[in-house]
């Protein structure tokens, strides 16, 4: 019998979840309908495949080195620009800028979040903030009259009306039933009497 790629995967998969679950190989052997020593052998492919991936590491190694070499070319530059004028002031102050976005996409490969500093996002941030707060409050004041609203208030009274119905039908139907049981006891006491 030819299993597909596809499916082989489906089944390395299913063998090294119940695996994790502490099902015994033979068991798994059994429930998926291969052999013992595929499933020993899909569960240790599985293990090593989700353990790490190798081309990953690989890229995040190569970003990390261009990263650092742009610093290091950055700081050089900073080092080279020379002068006190408005000119020199700006490059410097552009260079900084581009070091400092340039180590903040180094230190996010490494997976560290840095607090935010620009007084602007940071004030950008709490007003946006304000605004979802007030967008999420509880209308006060004048009643909505939208279309909408009218159309939610009827449907309030219409379920409202429909649940106060079932209710006395529920009432009728209990005082039918004890009226019925009622009667079936009197009758039977006057048949009792009548002895």
């Amino acid at each position: 019998m030819s299993v597909s790629p596809a499916e082989r995967d489906s089944l390395r998969e299913r063998a090294f979840a119940m695996a994790m679950q502490k099902v015994p190989y033979r068991e798994i052997a059994r429930q998926l309908n291969i052999n013992k020593s595929t499933v020993v052998e899909y569960v240790r492919t599985e293990r090593q495949r989700r353990s790490h991936d190798r081309d990953a590491e690989a890229a995040i190694r190569d970003v990390v080195a261009v990263l650092r070499t742009s610093l290091q070319d950055l700081f050089e530059q900073l080092r080279e620009t020379q002068g006190t004028g408005p000119h020199a002031t700006y490059a410097k102050a552009r260079i900084g800028e581009t070091i400092r976005r340039t180590a903040c996409d180094l230190a996010l490969v490494y997976g560290v979040t840095l607090p935010k500093i620009d007084g602007e996002e940071i004030a950008l941030d709490r007003l946006m903030e304000m605004v979802q707060n007030e967008v999420d409050a509880p209308t006060t004041g004048y009643p909505d009259v939208s279309e909408l609203a009218a159309y939610d208030r009827y449907i309030e009274e219409v379920d409202a009306n429909l649940r106060e119905y079932k209710q006395r039908k529920q009432e009728v139907k209990r005082e039918d039933r004890f009226t019925h049981w009622k009667e079936i006891l009197d009758s039977h006491d006057d048949y009792a009497e009548g002895y």
